[in-house]
This record gives structure tokens, C-alpha cells and sequence, in this order.
């Protein structure tokens, strides 16, 4: 007991407070670092944002047409088709 009490009453909690500082401005370091990264990516989707649209928009078409002519049951084969031409048909 005599190693704690030989250190200044407010030393602990200076440390606590100094690690607890250092530890958010870590986290915000890596927030700022992930936030740059994200931009790039939205500077992506912001420039192809056009061609994003146009083949979400087919997509949505095709698969409605597929759903109207009932035949959305074509998707359960390309997909079983797709899923054993890689080995995982049995999920």
C-alpha cells in the first residue's frame, strides 16, 4: 500500500484524464481519415451518377416485366445456375 499512497493525490487522475484525451483525439484522427476516404468514394458514385441511374432504372424494369409476365421464376435458375457454377448450390 505504500507505492500509492507515495504518489500526489491528483497524479492518478491527471493520467486518467491525459490517457482519456488522447484516446478521443485518436478516434477523431481516424474519423477524419475515414471521412477522406469516404469522399473519394463519393466522388465516384457523383461523377458515374448518371450511368447509376440509367441501369438502376433498368433493372428495375427488367425485373418488373419479369414479375408481370410471371416469370420471375428465370431469376431462381440463373441464380441456382450461378450458385453451383462456384460450388455453393447447397445454401
Amino acid at each position: 500500500m505504500a507505492p500509492i499512497f507515495a504518489t500526489k493525490p491528483g497524479a492518478n487522475f491527471c493520467r486518467l484524464v491525459c490517457l482519456r484525451l488522447a484516446a478521443l483525439a485518436a478516434a477523431f484522427v481516424l474519423i477524419g481519415i475515414a471521412f477522406g476516404k469516404a469522399m473519394t468514394a463519393f466522388r465516384w458514385v457523383r461523377d458515374h451518377y448518371t450511368w447509376i441511374r440509367v441501369v438502376s432504372g433498368l433493372t428495375l424494369v427488367a425485373l418488373g416485366l419479369l414479375l408481370f409476365f410471371n416469370r420471375d421464376w428465370w431469376l431462381n435458375v440463373l441464380m441456382n445456375r450461378a450458385l453451383s457454377a462456384i460450388g455453393l448450390d447447397q445454401l
